[in-house]
């Protein structure tokens, strides 16, 4: 299959990082790229269990304090031109970025640094904030189209990046008939003032912009070992959803992107 997007969505320790780092069975690990924006990312089990993480690049502003009047921010110019630099670039075949959403935060940074504020609420002017939240998306949409640009470039590459989403209350993913924790904040994103609702807002359009939406779960029973699952066709509360194939007839595929490439090509669950 042709190099592709894919973002991967799911509470923490649910395997959102080993699915990314399957890749290296599809691409061999010298010609993937993996870019943290959390220093603890690249400890992941995923990233450890392939090889990945000895020579990952992390990306963060440890110049930004602002309870110690430190407002540094030169994480996002630095990723944007890792990710320029990475376009005609043929020493890798798949980039990894974990996770999506502190990109986002890393642009906001570099915007509050300008006036030297911790929060949009702090900046000054009537309508600093209205404009602030109008800046974050522009630069949100710059991330994401550099991003996923990658897969389209002189050299095509994989890409591949998570996002965090909130806890699900315990469950069996497949039989519980139990209301999960989604489902109860359905709507929570327009709820509340405007600041709030355009903060969420943004954040959740990105995620159409990846050719293959993955929602990543654990299926727990009692006396047996968590099973970690991907979540590939859609239901009325996850919009999962692979663009490059057709219609899977399961409903969840193991945590393996190189056993999901593979139900893709035989276009079948």
């Amino acid at each position: 299959m042709k190099p592709t997007s894919l973002i991967a969505l799911g509470p923490p320790n649910t395997g959102k990082s080993t699915l990314l780092a399957s890749i290296a069975e599809i691409v061999p690990v010298e010609r993937i790229k993996l870019v943290t924006l959390r220093a603890k990312e690249r400890d992941s089990w995923g990233y450890r269990h392939y090889g990945l993480d000895k020579e990952a690049e992390v990306i963060i502003d440890v110049g930004w304090q602002p309870d110690l009047g430190m407002f540094k921010a030169e994480g996002y110019k630095h990723l944007l031109m890792t990710l320029v630099s990475l376009y005609k670039s043929e020493d890798y075949d798949a980039i990894i970025l974990d996770p999506l959403t502190d990109a986002f935060d890393l642009a906001s940074h570099a915007l509050l640094a300008q006036d030297q504020v911790a929060t949009p609420k702090d900046l000054p002017g009537k309508n600093a904030s209205l404009a602030y939240y109008g800046s974050i998306r522009k630069k949100s949409v710059q991330i994401v189209k550099d991003l996923t640009m990658l897969t389209v470039g002189p050299h095509p590459k994989w890409v591949l990046t998570a996002v965090h989403t909130q806890p699900v209350a315990e469950e069996n993913i497949i039989d519980s008939k139990k209301k999960h924790s989604d489902s109860k904040a359905k709507g929570s994103r327009y709820e509340g003032d405007v600041l709030p609702q355009m903060e969420g807002s943004y954040k959740y359009d990105m995620q159409g912009e990846f050719t293959m939406k993955l929602f990543t779960r654990v299926k727990t029973s009692p006396n047996n070992p968590p099973d970690y699952l991907v979540q590939v066709s859609a239901d009325a509360q996850r919009f999962a959803g692979i663009g490059v194939g057709p219609s899977l007839t399961e409903k969840y595929l193991p945590n393996n992107l190189k056993q999901i490439i593979e139900a893709i090509e035989r276009g079948e669950g």
